[in-house]
């Protein structure tokens, strides 16, 4: 091992005892605590859950479920997570500190448009530990599905492209808000952007969740840059996550963003059903996406807000800076919508809600998050 090597390594080696630490410390004082905000926090544990019917199932033995808090009947999603040591996957309990860590996280990021944490809860005797979150209604990749009509039994009509434009202006502001918070407040990096993590309410509100790869920020680095490059999905990755030796910064979050838009917007994703290998060299060769007018029928401030997200160098890519000029809040299509009375958007999300809400049954059959 070189002496640059062997310098990485204690480093490497310090940041996991310190985040062993941190772990340590987060559970002594917050498992088994459920915050309501207002209240003060009260002990619990998993006999306080009703747990009910599945919402999706994800990687690592993860499953959310539907559940009530039963003290004071409260309606919340609980994520109940297998503790397992990765990557081997011995159940010996030593994957409780990335599972803290998400907690944690959750905790850091707590924003309107940010899925709340009300709590967690370890399970010693079955390796199981339950976060407990507020409670949403449906996903953007399910209000996608309903609105371009994909294989929706029952479904006569798509939506049309100016109610689908209304739909993504206020998505887009309250996206924007929590990713420009996580950003320069919470210092985290969310690192798996997508539809699926982007969920609404029956209040009409819009609101990023799933920290499941969220990472502190490496302040080694700069107070903006993360450095794991193969955490989330890889349709939605940045170019310089590719290459990322030193690092990637917060402009991947509004690539991933672009991408996401182009998604809703169009009712597809432009890398998806191409192997991974394939994927990566078209992200990083290929021209990026663009929303045309003559085929998609969508507003200028609408496609050039997806341009400003998907420009490839990074440099010339929309920030999530508030000094900069350039940034995504200075956009027409961000100001415009931001402009309108916060109860018409929310009117409006409530809208496509009740549109998607009878056809999330056959949405879900099976599901994978």
């Amino acid at each position: 091992m070189s002496g640059l090597e062997g310098v990485f390594a204690r480093m490497k080696l310090k940041e996991q005892q310190n985040a062993t630490r941190d772990t340590q410390a987060l559970i002594a004082s917050d498992n088994g605590k459920f915050h309501v905000e207002g209240e003060a926090p009260v002990n619990f544990t998993v006999n306080d859950l009703e747990l009910a019917d599945s919402i999706g199932v994800g990687f690592f033995t993860e499953e959310v479920v539907r559940a009530v808090y039963k003290p004071n009947g409260m309606e919340i999603a609980v994520k109940k997570i297998k503790i397992f040591s990765r990557p081997t996957g011995r159940n010996d309990g030593h994957g409780q500190d990335s599972m803290i860590r998400e907690a944690s996280n959750f905790g850091r990021a707590a924003h309107a448009n940010v899925v709340r944490l009300h709590g967690f809860y370890i399970d010693k005797l079955s390796f199981t530990c339950y976060i407990c979150m507020e409670m949403m209604h449906a996903n953007l990749d399910e209000v996608k599905r309903v609105a371009h009509n994909q294989d929706i039994p029952g479904l006569s009509e798509s939506f049309s492209k100016a109610e689908n434009e209304s739909f993504l202006g206020c998505v887009t502001v309250s996206i924007v808000n929590a990713l420009s918070f996580l950003r320069n407040v919470a210092k985290v990096m969310h690192r798996d952007l997508k539809p699926n993590n982007i969920m609404v309410n029956d209040k009409g509100a819009v609101k990023l969740c799933d920290f499941g790869v969220s990472k502190k920020l490496q302040s080694t680095l700069s107070s903006t840059r993360a450095n794991t490059a193969g955490v989330g999905c890889l349709c939605y990755m940045a170019p310089e996550r590719f290459d990322a030796v030193d690092g990637y910064g917060s402009k991947s979050e509004v690539w991933s963003f672009g991408i996401t838009l182009f998604e809703c917007a169009t009712g597809r994703n432009p890398y998806e059903g191409n192997i991974d290998f394939v994927v990566s060299s078209m992200i990083k060769t290929d021209d990026a996406p663009r929303i045309e007018r003559e085929e998609n029928g969508y507003g200028l401030n609408l496609r050039n807000f997806v341009d400003a997200c998907l420009f490839k160098p990074e440099d010339k890519r929309a920030s999530l800076s508030p000094s900069d000029s350039n940034c995504l809040q200075c956009k027409k299509f961000y100001k415009q919508h931001a402009a309108l009375p916060s109860e018409r958007r929310n009117s409006t999300v409530m809208a496509v809600l009740d549109r998607v809400t009878p056809h999330l049954p056959h949405l879900r059959k099976g599901l994978i998050v």
